[in-house]
Order: structure tokens, then C-alpha cells, then sequence
């Protein structure tokens, strides 16, 4: 795996949660 692949699926995992505490937030209300 290239450094670059990691670092990208990194930030996405990242952007997954926080789309995931958005959601949350937004259900709560």
C-alpha cells in the first residue's frame, strides 16, 4: 500500500465519521 493510498483512506474513514456525527446530531434534534 502506497503512503498516499493510506493517508487517503485515513481521511476517509475520518470523513465517515464525522458524516456519522452529523447524522447523529441532526436525528437528535
Amino acid at each position: 500500500v502506497g503512503d498516499k493510498e493510506a493517508k487517503g483512506s485515513v481521511k476517509l474513514v475520518r470523513d465517515n465519521h464525522i458524516h456519522e456525527d452529523i447524522n447523529a446530531n441532526v436525528s437528535m434534534e
